[in-house]
């Protein structure tokens, strides 16, 4: 999406920059129009259902300015058919580690840039251990 955004950007930015130089305009009293808000983005998570509280959503959205799409599964079965389908268009999937080394096997995963989490060395060393048995990367 981030790039679909970013060729309309790019061409106006390079259609302001060739058009023909004006003369200076006057100067005027106007007032400014007020900035616009920042556009909303998008998250959107596929987990268990109960793992996360609507309470807790609203909140994040408020803070963050990010809209979550939150859809829940109730069994390993139906979050495999979805991965293996294709296409989810899910940025978050919360799989159970029962399940998750044929799933990472199938490359219905993307690879996480551990670098651009600057908190990922937070993250409980006991679970990272567990994953780690099954996922090295």
């Amino acid at each position: 999406m981030r790039a679909l955004l970013l060729l309309p950007l790019t061409a106006a930015l390079l259609s302001v920059g060739c058009g023909q130089k004006e003369d200076a305009a006057a100067p005027t009293t106007a007032t400014p129009a007020p900035a616009a808000e920042p556009a909303k983005r998008e998250l959107n998570v596929y987990n268990w259902s109960d793992y996360i509280s609507e309470d807790a959503i609203a909140k994040f959205e408020e803070e963050s300015n990010v809209k979550v799409t939150y859809d829940v599964f109730d069994s390993n079965e139906v979050l495999e058919a979805k991965l293996m389908a294709g296409n989810t268009g899910y940025d978050i999937v919360v799989p159970s580690l029962s399940f998750l080394g044929r799933q990472i096997q199938a490359g219905v995963f993307q690879p996480i840039d551990k670098a651009r989490l600057k908190n990922y060395g937070n993250l409980d060393p006991q679970l990272m251990e567990r994953i780690a048995q099954i996922d090295a990367d």
